[in-house]
């Protein structure tokens, strides 16, 4: 994944913010971009709010202007409530676990009237959210990439036991003394 990114970066796509789950990810990430040279901001909700609107406002500024790539690395927290207009594209490095946060992050690019790119690496790990990123690509309008199509947990929603249901039937023995719970 980190050449492929690297790859997207380098071709300076203008303003990007590059999602990631965990602050620990994050970290790791801008490591290796500013071992790359590249101009990148991390923000992150564990950070205090000067720290947070420092970056956000040299991320807003385009990194130093001449024509520079900017990149933000960030959790969620950017997923929401910042204000920059002019985002070219969103990277989802690490797909978010629900598909609201999906939505939310694919929704910073493509503001007031502009058209923007959102890119986002799959993994098996994401099976999770793979059934309804496949009804949310479907339902926009999107196509849908062939492996994500043919991906069995793209075939059906995942639940709590992660097989399409609630679990097992439960035994005799197990409903013993549950009927004071069901009502």
């Amino acid at each position: 994944r980190d050449a492929l990114l690297y790859h997207i970066l380098s071709q300076e796509p203008g303003l990007v913010i590059v999602f990631v789950n965990a602050i620990s990810a994050l970290r790791r990430l801008l490591a290796i971009l500013k071992t790359l040279r590249l101009p990148v901001e991390g923000l992150h909700g564990n950070m205090q709010q000067r720290a947070r609107l420092k970056y956000l406002d040299r991320f807003k500024k385009g990194g130093g202007g001449g024509g520079k790539t900017s990149i933000l690395v960030a959790t969620d927290v950017a997923g929401r409530g910042i204000d920059v207009k002019n985002i070219d594209l969103v990277v989802n490095y690490e797909l978010p676990f629900v598909i609201e946060s999906y939505t939310h992050r694919i929704g910073r690019t493509g503001r007031a009237g502009r058209k923007g790119t959102a890119v986002s690496f799959l993994t098996n790990e994401d099976t999770d959210i793979m059934y309804d990123l496949k009804e949310v690509l479907k339902s926009s309008g999107n196509s849908i990439p062939n492996e994500l199509e043919r991906h069995d947990a793209a075939k059906v929603k995942q639940t709590r036991d992660g097989k399409g249901g609630w679990g097992s039937k439960l035994t005799r023995e197990q409903m013993q003394g549950m009927q004071e719970i069901i009502h």
